[in-house]
């Protein structure tokens, strides 16, 4: 009796997201399967519906994984809070480079739930939730130490980041900038003036 025929999950999962990017999320379970190489039942029978396979094909690579993200506490102590702000914000950078795709897919995506982003996003720690709160981890030990003054260490995150993402954003989606200048000087600037301003609030 012959074998039957096994695929691979993250086979399938990669086909489907290059088939959503190049056709986008109306693609048809039939051009999914086909593009694949596997039959339409095929695919319902490993991820159950068209939609289960878009949120498992477009969901994002954990921010988590990253080194520069990981090791941001660790960096601190070796590093100025200028230099961890500007190594932080060219990966943060990056990353949003990388996941703008699936971003994109997923707002075009019709009728998709919270808990659908979610699952893309990171069930447990969302993307967006995860990149303020390592910030305000970073803020909230460099105030511990006595290196910047007191102060809300989640707001600080959120305008850090929120710089970095929004300026990310023109460039990537709108393709416009807001100065004549490349994304690794803003980044640069950005955490000068950000540093510049925190010490000035103490002098």
């Amino acid at each position: 009796m012959a074998r039957p025929v096994t695929y691979d999950t993250e086979e399938l999962l990669a086909s489907a997201r290059n088939t959503f990017l190049e056709v986008g999320p109306s693609a048809s379970t039939q051009v999914l399967a086909k593009n694949a190489g596997v039959s339409e039942g095929t695919l319902f029978k490993r991820f159950g519906s068209k939609k289960n396979l878009f949120l498992q094909a477009i969901k994002f690579e954990p921010i988590e994984t990253r080194d520069w993200f990981a090791n941001l506490l660790r960096l601190r102590e070796t590093h100025s809070l200028e230099e961890v702000l500007v190594k932080a914000g060219l990966g943060l950078q990056d990353h949003f480079a990388q996941a703008l795709p699936s971003i994109q897919m997923l707002m075009a995506y019709p009728d998709l739930s919270p808990g659908d982003h979610r699952r893309v996003m990171g069930d447990d720690n969302p993307m967006p939730v995860a990149i303020k709160n390592r910030f305000r981890e970073l803020f909230a030990a460099e105030m511990k130490a006595g290196h910047i003054p007191q102060g809300d260490a989640y707001i600080l995150a959120c305008l850090y980041a929120g710089a970095i993402i929004n300026d990310a954003h023109h460039r990537l989606i709108l393709e416009v900038r807001d100065e004549e200048e490349d994304s690794d000087t803003f980044v640069r600037r950005t955490a000068r003036i950000f540093v510049g301003l925190l010490h000035a609030s103490r002098d």
